[in-house]
């Protein structure tokens, strides 16, 4: 009830900003969370399918973590990717 007592701006000068930065960043954390599944799933079925699905979840964290354009891919404790990175601008 206290918020209906807040008045609201209504300014003409308030601009609305793009959430593209944000939906980047959400396609980069489904991204490396399905990474993160593949494999605890390698792992839990190793004795079956693991070594196929591994197989799938090394090649894409290597996609992932190598992906040029974007500072969201860059590990912050690797000397050298952490030079690449730093070119990139954020």
């Amino acid at each position: 009830m206290a918020d209906r007592d807040v008045p609201r701006r209504t300014d003409a000068d308030v601009t609305m900003t793009s959430a593209q930065r944000h939906r980047i960043g959400v396609m980069w954390f489904i991204a490396w969370m399905l990474v993160g599944a593949g494999y605890a799933l390698g792992v839990l079925s190793a004795l079956s399918i693991g070594a196929y699905v591994l197989l799938i979840t090394v090649v894409a964290t290597i996609v992932l973590a190598t992906a040029l354009g974007t500072v969201w891919a860059c590990p912050v404790s690797s000397p050298v990717s952490a030079s690449r990175c730093s070119t990139l601008p954020t």
